[in-house]
């Protein structure tokens, strides 16, 4: 708390000078927030780019394992197979597998809310309304 002019001639202060120190707290209260926030998003963000890192090499090495697996799969389908079926066989197995996947996604994407957001909304609007009341 700031000490005014008053408080330091030993008299009380006067309303004005009580509503500036209390801007005056308001204000360095404001500033240590922005100062918080700012440096949990400095933290966040360096913490998401690691997290998006290990995602895209996960998803790299994913690919290369899935095109090995196919290549593997296809190989030995020639065994009992004409080349051009094998390949149709494998193919066939990827879009069969492609469509199931983006089903399932296209669902879940769908269904998908802002659960948290709307479940906050709602205590917040309870909360007004029982202020109001």
């Amino acid at each position: 708390m700031n000490t005014s002019g008053s408080q330091a001639r030993g008299t009380a202060p006067s309303t004005m000078e009580l509503v500036r120190d209390v801007i005056d707290d308001f204000q360095s209260l404001m500033r240590q927030e922005v100062g918080l926030a700012k440096a949990e998003m400095r933290s966040a963000a360096a913490e998401l780019v690691r997290a998006s890192s290990l995602l895209v090499a996960r998803g790299v090495l994913g690919v290369l394992g899935f095109a090995y697996l196919t290549l593997a799969g296809f190989i030995t389908l020639q065994r009992w197979l004409l080349d051009w079926a094998a390949a149709l066989v494998v193919g066939g197995v990827l879009v069969v597998v492609g469509l199931v996947l983006g089903w399932i996604g296209l669902n879940a994407a769908r269904h998908e809310k802002l659960r948290t957001t709307a479940q906050s909304l709602q205590e917040d609007q309870e909360w007004i309304r029982s202020k109001l009341a």
